[in-house]
């Protein structure tokens, strides 16, 4: 176990540098701007569903590890931002296929602008499977809803 979690640690500091590398033009708080704007200018400035985070690189590598998804499976994330959850869990996770989703233009435009940059190499890092289709959906919802059952209702964006 002793050199399991040193090869462990040294394969997530190479994924954290790839990572670090792919978001050199997209830094957390150029996205945080972006989605301040845009909610700015559409007047939902108020509206506490919209509010913008990331995940920590390591803290969201547990959580991956903790979870256990199958090997081949899907990862979602709604409300992806500039899609660092996709990449993170392209980096250290064996996913057949990874979808983010964004509904705010600018954000959606820099995770489409980082996508490119991965496709590209200039993120470097590794990739994931062959078959592994990333993909990055836009701002084409007018209304999702969200159940959770954790707090009894749903919450509608």
């Amino acid at each position: 176990t002793q050199l399991f979690g040193a090869v462990r640690e040294v394969i997530l500091t190479k994924a954290y540098g790839h990572l670090e590398a792919l978001y050199a033009n997209h830094p957390i708080d150029r996205a945080k701007k972006l989605s301040r704007s845009e909610r700015a200018d559409k007047g939902q400035l108020d509206q506490k569903t919209l509010v913008y985070g990331e995940v920590d690189f390591h803290s969201f590598c547990e959580v991956l590890s903790g979870i256990m998804p199958p090997a081949g499976g899907t990862f979602y994330d709604l409300g992806s931002g500039t899609g660092r959850a996709i990449f993170v869990a392209a980096f250290v996770q064996d996913f057949a296929r990874l979808v983010g989703i964004e509904i705010l233009d600018g954000l959606y435009e820099a995770s489409t602008e980082v996508l490119d940059r991965f496709r590209g190499g200039g993120g470097g890092g590794p990739r994931p499977r062959a078959d592994a289709p990333l993909a990055l959906e836009g701002p084409r919802f007018s209304r999702i809803v969200l159940a959770s059952p954790s707090y009894g209702c749903s919450q509608e964006v």
